[in-house]
C-alpha cells in the first residue's frame, strides 16, 4: 500500500501548537458522521470502565489523555450539524470527561465516570454547548494519541488488514484536528501566520476524515491518496512552524 508512511511528520506538526481560544470553521459531519461518534464514544466508556476494573492498574497520566479524548469526541456531537439523541447532554458528557481527566486515583476515576455514563444515557444539568476547544486537550496529550494511534493505521495501511473498525482512529484524530486549528503557535500571530496555520489544519482534519472514510470502504486507492495528502500537509506546515 503506502510505501512512505507521513504520521511522523504529523507529530512534528502538532509540536509546534500551542493553545489560544478560537472555534473550527469546519461542519462537524464534514469530519464525522454524528453516528461514528456516538459509537467511538460508547467504546471508550467502555475501555474506562474495563481499564478501571483494577486499580493497580489506574495511571493518571494515561487516563487524562483518554478523558480528554473522550471530551472532545463529545464535543463534536454537541457541536454536530446532525442530529442523535446523545446531543442532547453532550456538553453534558464532555463536562464530565474533563473532570474524570483530573482523576488522582482509581476511586476518584470510577466516581467521574458514573456522571460521564449518566450524561451518555441522557442525563443533563443544562451544561453549554459553546466551549472552547483549545481547552479540551492540551498539547502533550494530543501528541501522544496521535502517537498511540500511529502504529494501528500503519499497520491497517502496510498490510492492507481494514475491517469494520479500521476507520475508527482515523476518526478520532479528524476531531482533534478541531483542536488543533484553535491553537496557532504564540509566536506566529499576525493575521498571514495564522491564516496559514489554520488551513493546515483543516487539510489535517479533512485528511484523516477522507481517510476514515476509504478505510471503512476499503478503497485501497482512496486510503493511499487519504494517508499520502496528510502526510504532505503536516510536512508544509512543520517546514513553515517549526522552531
Amino acid at each position: 500500500m503506502v510505501q512512505k508512511l507521513w504520521l511522523p511528520s504529523a507529530l512534528a506538526m502538532l509540536a509546534c501548537a500551542c493553545f489560544v481560544p478560537a472555534f473550527a470553521a469546519e461542519k462537524i459531519s464534514s469530519v464525522a458522521p454524528i453516528a461514528d461518534l456516538v459509537a467511538e464514544i460508547e467504546g471508550q466508556v467502555k475501555d474506562f470502565e474495563t481499564n478501571l476494573a483494577d486499580d493497580s492498574k489506574f495511571k493518571k497520566k494515561s487516563n487524562a489523555r483518554a478523558a480528554g479524548v473522550l471530551a472532545a469526541l463529545a464535543q463534536a456531537v454537541a457541536q454536530s450539524d446532525e442530529d442523535a439523541p446523545l446531543k442532547k447532554s453532550a456538553a453534558d458528557l464532555r463536562d464530565a470527561a474533563l473532570e474524570l481527566g483530573k482523576a488522582g486515583s482509581a476511586a476518584d476515576a470510577k466516581k467521574a465516570l458514573e456522571a460521564v455514563k449518566a450524561a451518555l444515557g441522557g442525563k443533563s444539568s443544562g451544561a453549554k454547548v459553546e466551549y472552547e476547544w483549545s481547552k479540551i486537550l492540551d498539547l502533550h496529550n494530543l501528541m501522544e494519541e496521535v502517537q498511540s494511534r500511529d502504529p494501528k493505521l500503519r499497520k491497517v495501511i502496510r498490510k492492507d488488514t481494514q475491517d469494520a473498525d479500521s476507520g475508527r482512529h482515523a476518526t478520532v484524530l479528524a476531531v482533534l484536528g478541531l483542536a488543533l486549528e484553535a491553537n496557532p503557535p504564540k509566536d506566529k500571530q499576525d493575521k498571514k501566520d495564522v491564516e496559514s496555520w489554520k488551513q493546515f489544519s483543516r487539510d489535517f482534519t479533512k485528511g484523516f476524515a477522507e481517510l476514515s472514510v476509504a478505510l471503512k470502504s476499503k478503497d485501497a486507492a482512496k486510503v493511499k491518496a487519504s494517508y499520502t495528502a496528510v502526510g504532505k500537509s503536516c510536512a508544509s506546515c512543520h517546514e513553515k512552524f517549526k522552531e
